[in-house]
């Protein structure tokens, strides 16, 4: 009997690994190409449902989240009717609850395909049955948002409506306008002060067969939900200022120029709501002198054509400016406008002509002016 010796085995495994080595290494995995030359072909298989032998379970994720709300006729012939619940922590703290009167409440739902067609503000054709749709304002305390309906619950609520008036409903583009007040005119009492929880249902049964059998609107739960429209009045009392008059120019008297001369100049400055500052600048100035202005420190580069006060009338009552004010014509009653003098300035010229001036020459004079 003769046995394999060592050096066999050993080419034998060196062999066995180095298979394994090659195999390993040629293993590979192309990418999925997502654009292929003539792209991918699809088959898709409908299985219909034998309606005798299905039913629908509603589990906790229902339809009461649903970004979509339904009412109309389904395909196999079961209606479906949409609620929506008017909860009155909506107008907490609102002031439309303090409101003196309430013009008007509405609310809007949008509809997730166009149902009407406007010619400027005017509907001119309607692309659903628009008569086929009811809407009815009920309590809602029997249903929420996550309650599962019940058939004892769904006879309730729609027992409600048998005896109930329609709301009026406004047709537009793509939604349609619920009046609440006009078939509720204390609502908003009902909302602000009883706290009472109220629904709407939206129910529709199409008898046309070339209108859509059922209607979707968007709910709370999409950007484009129920919208409330309330339309109140609200008095407040309102401090309302006027301005007794408008400082319209100033001119001088004519006694000493002529009202055409130069200057004076006028500058106003409202220090509150009821007090208003007028600079008035009484300077004959030149032609080409700069205009005076608060922010002047010096009047040394202002150009003077005349004295105002001269020698001769020195000591003499002079009428030297005019104030032209017209009043305000809004203000019926007016008893008075008073005006009052404050910080009167003089600009001294070098002239003394009363030669009282206290100078080097004069030092006994008491004046320096």
């Amino acid at each position: 009997m003769k046995y394999l010796t060592p050096p066999l085995i050993g080419r034998r495994v060196h062999f066995l690994l180095l298979g394994g080595l090659v195999l390993l290494l040629s293993c590979q995995s192309d990418p999925i190409v997502f654009n292929p030359p003539g792209g991918y072909e699809y088959k898709t298989k409908s299985f219909p449902l034998i309606n005798d032998n299905s039913e629908t379970i509603q589990g906790e994720q229902h339809t009461g989240t649903s970004p979509r709300l339904y009412s109309g006729i389904l395909s196999n012939g079961n209606t479906v009717s949409t609620l929506i619940r008017l909860l009155p922590q909506v107008l907490d703290s609102h002031q439309v609850c303090g409101s003196d009167s309430i013009i008007n409440v509405d609310i809007l739902l949008t509809t997730i395909i166009p149902i009407a067609v406007k010619e400027d503000t005017t509907i001119i054709d309607t692309l659903i049955q628009f008569n086929a749709f009811k809407t009815y304002l009920i309590s809602s305390d029997d249903f929420g948002e996550d309650v599962v309906i019940s058939e004892d619950i769904l006879n309730n609520i729609m027992g409600s409506t048998i005896n109930a008036t329609p709301l009026n409903v406004e047709l537009n583009t793509n939604s349609l306008e619920l009046n609440l007040l006009a078939y509720e005119n204390t609502i908003i009492k009902k909302w602000c002060e009883d706290k009472e929880n109220l629904g709407v249902i939206i129910s529709c049964i199409p008898t046309n067969d070339e209108s859509p059998k059922y209607l979707e609107f968007h709910s709370s739960d999409s950007n484009e939900g129920p919208r409330l429209f309330v339309e109140y009045t609200d008095t407040n009392t309102v401090s309302n200022t006027y301005n007794r008059y408008l400082f319209n120019n100033v001119y001088w008297a004519g006694d000493i120029f002529d009202e055409i001369d130069n200057g004076p100049h006028y500058i106003e400055v409202a220090s509150s709501d009821n007090w208003d500052v007028i600079n008035i600048f009484a300077f004959n100035l030149k032609e080409n002198s700069p205009i005076p202005s608060l922010e002047m420190q010096s009047y040394d580069p202002l150009l003077f054509q005349d004295d105002i006060i001269t020698t001769e009338n020195l000591k003499t009552d002079i009428s030297l400016l005019k104030i032209n004010v017209d009043l305000n014509s809004d203000i019926e009653e007016m008893d008075s406008i008073i005006f009052s003098l404050n910080s009167a300035i003089a600009f001294r010229s070098n002239d003394d002509f009363s030669g009282d001036n206290q100078t080097n020459a004069n030092p006994d004079s008491t004046e320096n002016n």
